[in-house]
């Protein structure tokens, strides 16, 4: 039995997984309560032990287990996590205190979902794979770089001297396009603004997370302000898509994520709509942009091969 645990800015999802055949046998998600590192780790290991539970099994049947954290990773050490606050946490020294004694290995969350739909989603055996948030997989090997920080994607600046991001920088891609972006310009429109929205009946001014089936719904119901924010992400999605393409040339650009999941096919083709007009050699190489067939599983499903790897996932 393999573990696979993805730690999040805002929850934690588990997966118990068989070792073998790497069949899903169990999974648990928890939202997060702090963001210190100790009570994150403590609140995975209570989100495993869930997962272990639902998959009949127990600490005692897992022979390794696979952390996936939002941050470039060297040595078992989470360089720099903004979602969480983090820096230079060492990650599975910590885990090694919570969680069973058994082998722990860190990964970076956007590197372990690409590489799980490379080998088991929707971009399984492509020559060159690649997702926007971040990742890059070339000739079944992940391209880590200098310090293991090739392929962050997300960081890429699509608005020059525009909003601050998370990592510091002003105007990557995150800062637009991504849930976290997405509520913090709906309550800059919405208290900042005094503009009308469905949505100011979910969100207050001190709020710090939005459940993508509510933007959903919002969305469909033609909020104005919902819609202005989520359509000015997925257009500099749709740039940075087509950069990517237009640099790597990649067989697959595999986009994941809750929204994803709760806006389905219609948001992955406004993107490949904002992106075809910008890329090099034709516009039918937008299909390249495809959904992710693992859903919020990819990730934690990524952190249990890396397990099974020992480490050496795609090396």
């Amino acid at each position: 039995m393999l573990l696979g645990v993805d730690i999040g800015g805002t929850k934690v999802l588990a997966l118990a997984v068989d070792g073998k055949g790497g069949r899903v046998l169990g999974r648990s998600k928890r939202k997060l309560k702090g963001l210190d590192p100790e009570s994150v780790l403590k609140r995975a290991w209570r989100c495993a032990r869930e997962a272990l539970e639902a998959a009949e099994a127990s600490e005692h049947d897992v022979r390794a287990i696979g952390l996936a954290v939002p941050s470039a990773v060297d040595d078992g050490t989470a360089l720099l996590a903004p979602a969480l606050g983090w820096h230079r946490v060492p990650v599975v020294e910590l885990a090694g205190r919570v969680f069973p004694r058994r082998r722990i290995y860190l990964g970076n969350d956007v590197n372990l979902g690409v590489a799980a739909e490379f080998l088991r989603g929707a971009a399984r055996g492509g020559a060159t794979v690649t997702g926007v948030g971040g990742a890059v997989v070339h000739g079944g090997r992940l391209l880590r770089g200098v310090g293991g920080l090739a392929g962050e994607l997300g960081h890429v600046i699509v608005v020059p001297e525009g909003r601050r991001c998370g990592c510091g920088n002003a105007g990557c891609l995150e800062a637009y396009a991504s849930k976290t972006a997405f509520l913090a310009r709906i309550k800059e429109a919405i208290f900042d603004e005094r503009r009308r929205s469905q949505a100011a009946a979910a969100i207050r001014p001190d709020t710090t997370m939005i459940g993508s089936n509510e933007l959903r719904r919002s969305y469909r119901a033609k909020d104005r302000v919902v819609r202005e924010v989520v359509d000015d992400g997925l257009r500099l999605l749709g740039l940075a898509a087509a950069t990517v393409i237009n640099i790597l040339s990649p067989s697959h650009v595999v986009l994941g994520g809750g929204v994803v999941e709760a806006f389905g096919e219609p948001l992955v083709r406004r993107v490949r709509g904002w992106a075809a007009p910008h890329i090099f050699g034709g516009q039918e190489r937008a299909a390249t942009i495809v959904r992710s067939a693992l859903g919020d599983d990819a990730v934690p499903l990524g952190a249990a091969l890396l397990a099974q790897a020992k480490g050496r996932l795609l090396t």
